[in-house]
């Protein structure tokens, strides 16, 4: 997981509430998505989808926290992580976008 590349490195190595919420919130993202899926209907898993929304803006906030603060080495990783956070949130939004277009 990148996130580990960015918590695992530098100051924020040595915070383990930090480091390890910022993990959690990484891993919810992806959770929400899967059990969203696995639900029956289409506004269960648009449901899902915002509550994995809110784990990727959560994990995008902290991590913006952590570079000002210094607490971060791998700028580089830190922006990956940031990339690829907005790649997924802009995937749900779209697929969001689509049950909704298609449930009625």
């Amino acid at each position: 997981m990148m996130v580990n590349s960015v918590s695992n490195a530098g100051k924020l190595s040595n915070e383990f509430f930090l480091k390890n919420h910022i993990k959690r919130k990484a891993v919810l993202a992806m959770t929400m998505i899967a059990e969203g899926f696995d639900k029956a209907s289409s506004t269960a898993f648009i449901s899902h989808l915002n509550s994995s929304q809110l784990s990727i803006a959560e994990l995008k906030c902290f991590l913006t926290l952590f570079a000002d603060q210094d607490l971060l080495v791998a700028h580089h990783s830190h922006d990956l992580v940031h990339q690829t956070a907005n790649e997924t949130n802009s995937c749900t939004v779209d697929l969001i976008a689509y049950l909704q277009s298609n449930n009625t």
